[in-house]
């Protein structure tokens, strides 16, 4: 098995917003400073064809898009924004959220493999986070916050795989749906 990435970019916020650092809690302060990987896997519709990108109906674009994807995550990172900055030392080198706007981490890559080849008979292991979750140098300030990877694999399926601080459930629902509605512009106070 294997997986190329094919491009990596930082994806920032839709919108301008708010700049200033976050102090974590004493119990974010006592866990180790590391990503949690976790993996979503969306298998291709029964009725989504079996075609390549740009090959018409029913073709990769039209299910998995990274480019629609790419917007969904933009826009889901205004009212989450502290996700769209970096971990970092502030004074007195407590660890502190800088919400800095930069952006989170997206990558495209390709796999040689199917998602039902792959999660058929799925192990945890250390060669399965690689081929699944994007490389993380380290959690030491400063380092990007929220990073996530969408898989081509071989048709007829698709993953998505996605590392960011917990509990990210709340943001990955409302990733998808950015996706698929329009929401009203966050007030900030």
């Amino acid at each position: 098995m294997k997986v190329e990435v094919v491009e990596t970019t930082l994806v920032p916020p839709s919108e301008a917003t708010p700049r200033h650092a976050l102090w974590l809690s004493n119990l974010d302060l006592a866990v180790p400073k590391t990503h949690t990987p976790l993996v979503y896997y969306y298998p291709r519709p029964a009725g989504a064809g079996a075609g390549e990108e740009g090959e018409g109906e029913g073709g990769e674009g039209s299910f998995f898009d990274p480019a629609r994807l790419r917007e969904a995550l933009s826009r889901a990172l205004v009212p989450f924004y502290p996700l769209a900055g970096r971990l970092a030392a502030g004074p007195g080198g407590r660890i502190e959220i800088d919400c800095t706007g930069e952006g989170a981490l997206f990558c495209v890559a390709r796999a040689d493999f199917t998602g039902d080849e792959m999660f058929a008979d799925f192990e945890p292991s250390p060669e399965a986070r690689r081929l699944l979750v994007p490389f993380a140098a380290s959690g030491d300030p400063p380092c990007v916050l929220a990073m996530v990877q969408v898989r081509r694999a071989r048709a007829p399926a698709r993953a998505a795989s996605s590392l960011c601080p917990p509990p990210p459930f709340f943001f990955f629902f409302l990733f998808g749906c950015f996706d698929q509605i329009k929401v009203a512009t966050p007030t900030w106070w």
